[in-house]
């Protein structure tokens, strides 16, 4: 899980740890909200296997798309 830096309204991959997340962890949110961290040079992220660019926005910070799923 990582926090944007500054003012910024998308986590980076450089953004700073400020929790990890494991495998069949179930992080609870009211609402499914993604932050879309596209532009035109990045910034692109490579978590848990895959390239992305979309954010989780849960509570403490953003966790990339790739590495969590939605249940209902």
């Amino acid at each position: 899980m990582r926090r944007p830096v500054g003012d910024a309204p998308v986590a980076r991959a450089d953004s700073p740890v400020v929790r990890y997340v494991h495998r069949g962890e179930v992080i609870r949110n009211n609402f499914c909200v993604i932050a879309f961290g596209r532009s035109d040079s990045g910034p692109l992220y490579r978590e848990c296997g895959k390239h992305g660019y979309n954010w989780y926005i849960v509570v403490g910070g953003q966790v990339p798309v790739t590495c969590a799923q939605r249940v209902r």
